[in-house]
């Protein structure tokens, strides 16, 4: 394998315990919301993104690999939007502004391999799809409607880009990143469909789930593109 440069360290620490605490934190996140636990949600809530960084942040990966560091932002503004919405009181504008960086940062991670590329075949189910939500919530949006068709539209970019790494088989962790996205893009249409449109039986879980999948999935995605870049460079 070649030595990296010394100006580029490498972290190859791993933490295989760090997987069982997110998911364990997750269940207390979707538990606590089940029952309305206010107070156990706003432990388990911010620790579940917390830990799914520290899971980014110790997977095998080069510190100075943009595609990592722009991963980390993106969780990092999770957890931002994270606390905004589960606070007290109505701060969903402030939680949307915090997502929408988020994916913004997911967005130029997932263009590191090939840049902004589109195909009909990816575009228009994504298209299709988010236009129905649209439609569905449309009557209940009110004053929001233009900063969530804003929002809307750049996590629908950010799916579409993922989904078109793992079309042209841009690495190992494509594939991860691209399942990561389409569960994003459930959840917040999940959840927009609850707060505009009056929800459905169940919504609440399918939002919570879908969620922490994503922000599993694309944090696992860093570690594993690098691993896969690793062993190409040993193989030539």
């Amino acid at each position: 394998m070649p030595t990296p440069p010394a100006s580029t360290p490498i972290r190859v620490t791993r933490y295989p315990l760090l997987p069982v605490a997110f998911a364990a934190a997750g269940l207390l996140r979707i538990g606590a919301r089940a029952v309305d636990a206010t107070r156990l949600d706003y432990v388990a809530t911010p620790l579940a993104t917390i830990l799914v960084i520290a899971i980014a942040w110790t997977d095998p990966g080069d510190e100075g690999d943009s595609y990592r560091r722009f991963v980390l932002a993106g969780l990092v503004f999770s957890l931002v939007g994270d606390v905004y919405l589960m606070l007290p009181g109505d701060r969903f504008l402030a939680g949307l502004v915090a997502f929408l960086f988020a994916h913004v940062s997911y967005t130029v991670a997932f263009t590191r391999d090939g840049g902004f590329t589109g195909s009909p075949v990816v575009t228009l189910p994504f298209a299709i799809g988010g236009s129905l939500v649209m439609t569905a919530i449309l009557p209940g949006i009110g004053d929001v409607a233009l900063p969530v068709f804003l929002y809307a539209l750049v996590l629908l970019t950010m799916a579409m880009q993922a989904v078109e790494r793992w079309r042209r088989h841009a690495h190992a962790g494509a594939r991860l990143a691209a399942c990561g996205a389409v569960a994003f893009t459930i959840s917040d249409a999940t959840l927009g469909i609850a707060r505009f449109a009056g929800g459905f039986p169940g919504s609440d879980l399918v939002v919570a789930a879908s969620y922490l999948t994503a922000q599993y999935l694309i944090a696992r995605s860093s570690g594993a593109r690098w691993l896969s870049r690793q062993r190409a460079a040993q193989v030539s």
